[in-house]
């Protein structure tokens, strides 16, 4: 009997909480002007870019995709974003990497996350280098829960667009409550027999 209750005690401390991770590749998606292509879906994630700045492009199928300004020539203006969400659950922002394009100043961006239109954090991401061609990682400078991801132009450059790739994001989502009694019920079921199991041994001669 002893078991049994510290499972229940147990079980229904942990089974109502699951952490994913969802890290944003862009798959092989190629959409130039990505606000004209309305909203994009990976995994759970869903995101949508507001003002011309943003495309998605693999450097003619040299790379892998990702986010990027002025590969085509787009001409972005302070306040062109791309915002995430996520399936509707709450979720915290952890790291994203990020480079320039060659030659040229770089456009900036400021990743900021919100919480019902209530901003909780922000991050900069400002290259001094306009030849930086390896990718850094910016990670996050706040770590409460957020339902919105926003990526902003916050400084237009001198014709350098600016390239984001593995955005990362972390949820922590209810399970099922019909998953979570079952789950319950079959730990329990099992602690019963073991219960049972150990007392019927006991009172063997």
């Amino acid at each position: 009997m002893r078991v049994s209750l510290y499972l229940f005690m147990f079980v229904g401390f942990m089974l109502p909480f699951s952490a994913f991770a969802s890290v944003i590749t862009f798959e092989n998606k190629v959409i130039d002007r990505l606000d004209l292509a309305g909203v994009q879906t990976e995994g759970d994630v869903s995101y949508q870019a507001f003002g011309e700045a943003f495309e998605l492009t693999d450097r003619n199928q040299v790379s892998n995709s990702f986010l990027a300004t002025r590969f085509n020539l787009e001409n972005p203006v302070l306040g062109d974003h791309i915002d995430f969400t996520m399936s509707g659950h709450l979720f915290k922002f952890v790291q994203l990497d990020f480079a320039s394009s060659p030659f040229n100043d770089t456009d900036d961006v400021t990743v900021r996350g919100f919480l019902n239109d209530t901003l909780v954090g922000e991050v900069l991401i400002d290259l001094d280098s306009p030849d930086r061609f390896e990718y850094l990682t910016a990670l996050s400078t706040f770590s409460s829960p957020i339902n919105l991801l926003s990526i902003e132009i916050t400084r237009v450059g001198n014709g350098g667009g600016i390239r984001l790739d593995n955005i990362e994001l972390i949820s922590a989502v209810s399970l099922p409550s019909s998953l979570s009694m079952f789950g319950l019920g079959m730990l329990l079921f099992a602690a019963r027999k073991r219960d049972k199991l150990v007392n019927s041994m006991t009172k063997e001669p």
